[in-house]
């Protein structure tokens, strides 16, 4: 057993550093020694080991692979021992896979792996020992398989925990280390009867949480930049990997499998003409994106994918997704509705434009977050699956809260204006009737032809008044308020703000035409008041 597990350190050993020199002399990557002075080190087995971490992402599964084709002779060579011991002693097992060949074929007990018959006389006298011994013998050759197994598994989960770069591995890189991982994993589970090789498989599994830790942090990092950067400008055309990367989520959410070269298919194909929106492929729901949305939408698919590839990830994709929702949703609000984004980006006001598009923002991860939820959810433990789907009905309603009080906003401005457009409402429409009633008594006055000439007059210059100041730059408000909500927001949110202004409009300005009509009647009465008095006075004194 020993003996073995030396065996299959060295071939590792061997294995690896003819990998790094074919790499090297390849020119994949720059090695700072020679693989002769790596293996004739002192400290060699660390030295390989930094050789390998040298390599990078793309390359490093070939050294698994290779290391798994070199030690697939002595896996080999030890099922042909431990048969031959087994047949000799007559404790082979019947009826499960240790006399299996592992091609679904099964091997003739009288013959040993090279074709020849057991020698009759060392059957017989393994025969005449004691069962005890029998069994023993059999143990220890089942043992000295186990060691191999142990060993082999040891040194190639060595070998991959060097790998320095796995952290800045794409997805597709990554999951070609996990497969050449997989494929040595079930050699050597067949052959050590199916006993698990708990440090390789515990290896792979830190590295896969290493890598979604690390691409999380990335991901919030770049979030937040290109929040602050953002300014709130509608993203036209919409290039076409984006509409790409939310069909994905949305293939995901039914259930088909992620498309792990999904980005260099998008670049490959990204001169294609892009859309003036997203569109969602199963509802035909449209949105107007910013950049910063985008980005967001790519790194939740980048989630989505990760999971579906490493399912042992779901639980912890479900809280990162949920966080960058939230992020975005928090930020979001600071920077529009908090007017943040007039400091970040040197916006000079936040406008019902700025408004509108971070209104569709909010939609579309309203929108996303179920098919995010609904493609997680079969890669989720079946005791913690409501308690982990929970966070996106949370983060849903807080993108609905926000949405509201966007809502509110865009119709806030359209009060202000009215407001201060309506402070002058009552000033013209006095002034209106005033002058109406000072050319009605003036006609009253005027005789004749002079009367005539007159009442033309004020007719012709009524004709030439036309619409108020008041209705003028009302009137533009509102064309401007149509242009942007109905350029952007979908139909239902455009017209829920319209009728919300509309209504307000109607109510203020019917308000503000009561309060002048009591003040000219106030004072109407007062002048007409005062000339009373003053008629009086004259009659008296007469």
């Amino acid at each position: 057993g020993r003996a073995a597990a030396a065996d299959a350190r060295a071939c590792v050993r061997a294995a690896c550093v003819a990998c790094v020199g074919e790499c090297a002399v390849a020119g994949d990557f720059a090695i700072r020694r020679s693989p002769e002075n790596v293996a004739g080190s002192g400290g060699r087995d660390g030295m390989i080991q930094r050789a390998i971490g040298d390599l990078p992402p793309s390359v490093f599964a070939v050294v698994v692979r290779a290391v798994t084709a070199a030690l697939a002779g002595h896996f080999a060579r030890a099922d042909i021992v431990r048969s031959a011991v087994r047949s000799a002693l007559g404790t082979a097992p019947r009826g499960d896979g240790d006399d299996d060949d592992g091609r679904g074929q099964k091997k003739d007990d009288d013959d040993d792996a090279f074709g020849t018959r057991t020698d009759e006389c060392a059957r017989a006298a393994c025969a005449a020992l004691p069962a005890g011994e029998r069994a023993a013998a059999s143990a220890a050759a089942s043992d000295a398989v186990l060691a191999l197994t142990d060993a082999a598994q040891g040194a190639v989960a060595r070998a991959i925990a060097s790998n320095a770069a796995a952290t800045r591995s794409t997805l597709a890189e990554f999951s070609n280390v996990c497969r050449a991982a997989d494929d040595f994993l079930e050699r050597a589970e067949r052959l050590g009867g199916g006993r698990r090789c708990l440090a390789l498989r515990a290896t792979v599994a830190a590295q896969c949480k290493d890598l979604f830790a690390a691409r999380h942090a990335a991901f919030a990092a770049k979030l937040g930049v290109v929040l602050e950067a953002e300014t709130w400008t509608a993203v036209t055309p919409v290039p076409p990997e984006f509409q790409r990367v939310l069909d994905g989520v949305a293939s995901l959410a039914e259930g088909n499998e992620a498309d792990e070269n999904d980005d260099a298919s998008s670049r490959a194909s990204g001169d294609v003409a892009g859309s003036d929106a997203l569109v969602f492929p199963n509802t035909g729901e449209r949105v107007v994106p910013v950049g910063a949305s985008l980005a967001l939408l790519k790194m939740l698919r980048d989630h989505v994918a990760a999971a579906a590839r490493f399912p042992s990830l779901a639980p912890t994709a479900v809280h990162k997704t949920a966080e960058l929702l939230r992020v975005f949703n928090s930020r979001t609000s600071q920077l529009v509705l908090g007017a943040g984004a007039m400091r970040t980006a040197g916006l000079r006001s936040i406008t019902a434009k700025h408004l509108a598009l971070a209104t569709e923002s909010v939609r579309l991860f309203a929108l996303v977050a179920p098919l995010v939820s609904a493609a997680l959810e079969p890669f989720l433990p079946e005791s913690r699956r409501r308690g982990l789907l929970a966070e996106f009905d949370r983060t849903v309603a807080d993108l609905a809260t926000h949405a509201r009080e966007l809502h509110a906003k865009t119709v806030g401005i359209m009060r202000d204006r009215l407001a201060h457009h309506s402070s002058r409402l009552t000033t013209i429409w006095c002034s209106r009737v005033f002058t109406e009633r000072a050319s009605s008594a003036g006609k009253g006055s005027s005789a004749g032809k002079e009367e005539d000439e007159g009442e033309g007059e004020i007719e012709d210059a009524d004709g030439a008044k036309g619409p108020s100041e008041f209705a003028t730059a009302l009137g533009k408000e509102i064309g401007t308020l149509r242009r942007v909500v109905a350029g952007t927001l979908c139909a239902r949110d455009a017209a829920a703000v319209f009728d919300e202004v509309l209504a307000h409009f109607d109510e203020r300005a019917t308000g503000t035409l009561r309060d002048a009509r009591r003040l000219v009647a106030k004072e109407w009465r007062a002048k007409m008041g005062d000339r009373g008095e003053g008629g009086a006075a004259e009659g008296g004194a007469a």
